[in-house]
């Protein structure tokens, strides 16, 4: 029994030792949104208004299919880690026309008719950094910088499932449909952007496997939650 309570001990000590030497880790997260799309879909519908739109076309019924992440991560100090962070979010939302003019009302016959969806699949690889304040062998507490590239794969068929006459369409709109309409070929279009986030805090509880907390500001889940492990 003393033997094998000693060979418990040493154990312990060989493990605690060791976990001190996990310098990489890996996780995968998610969240509802980030804050970048929140303001697309919520705030884009009154900036229609200012360009003037907003007398016929209007965003409606925002969805969200959750944004997602997978890092690694090394650490080079107790204080500072770097690696790469790879995102993909979908989200969407329906078009409406509300037109004021009594002849374009007339003619769709609704001050109220749905156009189509728009649709939004984006992917992003970013260098990702994080700076430790807080760092025990169970609880680490942190922030963040993510920098790097996006690319979004959009479906406009708000603009392409109906037939947009000239009445339904007061003013200039016309011309900007048609200007949409050569801008999104067969109702699709790739966009590359920039990247990047800043991870206002982040929480990670655990050892080898641990869970993990954060709140972001920028193209990366707003509040999200996930798992990883240290090796």
């Amino acid at each position: 029994m003393k033997r094998i309570a000693i060979f418990c001990v040493a154990l312990c000590c060989a493990l605690s030792s060791f976990a001190a030497d996990w310098d990489n880790q890996i996780s995968i997260s998610g969240g509802p949104f980030s804050p970048v799309t929140v303001f697309i879909s919520y705030l884009a519908n009154p900036m229609i208004t200012e360009l003037g739109y907003g007398k016929v076309l209007t965003i409606e019924n925002p969805s969200y299919f959750g944004s997602y992440s997978f890092s690694y991560h090394k650490e080079l100090v107790d204080w500072f880690q770097i690696g790469l962070k790879l995102n993909y979010e979908y989200s969407g939302f329906e078009m409406y026309a509300n037109p004021t003019d009594p002849a374009a009302i007339a003619a769709i016959g609704s001050t109220h008719e749905k156009l189509g969806k728009s649709d939004a699949h984006m992917m992003l690889a970013q260098l990702s950094m994080q700076f430790t304040y807080l760092n025990t062998r169970i609880v680490k507490l942190y922030s963040g910088l993510d920098i790097g590239l996006g690319i979004v794969l959009w479906n406009r068929s708000d603009m392409f499932d109906k037939d947009l006459t000239a009445a339904a369409l007061v003013n200039d709109d016309v011309k900007r449909i048609q200007e949409l309409q050569k801008r999104y070929p067969n109702g699709k279009e790739v966009k590359w952007l920039p990247a990047g986030d800043i991870t206002l805090l982040g929480l990670n509880v655990g050892t080898r496997v641990y869970g993990l907390a954060e709140i972001n500001l920028g193209l990366d889940a707003l509040v999200k939650v996930g798992i990883g492990a240290r090796f």
